[in-house]
């Protein structure tokens, strides 16, 4: 078995394709949008996630990386 996580992401050395974030939901409309690792897309649509912490309700939203102008 092949480590498939490096070769299809090229992960070493390469910034992040998206940002993973935890959605907490409170009030009525207010959400709060909380950083919690970055992720790498694989060519076949997968992620390879880092985590710097664990959401309490168990999602996970994954949202593209914009480049800084």
């Amino acid at each position: 078995m092949t480590d498939t996580a490096t070769a299809d992401t090229g992960k070493k050395g390469k910034r992040p394709t998206h940002a993973a974030y935890t959605v907490r939901e409170y009030g009525e409309n207010q959400k709060e949008w909380l950083k919690i690792g970055v992720a790498w897309q694989r060519t076949d649509g997968s992620y390879d996630t880092q985590l710097y912490a664990l959401p309490l309700d168990g999602r996970i939203v994954h949202r593209p990386v914009k480049d800084k102008e």
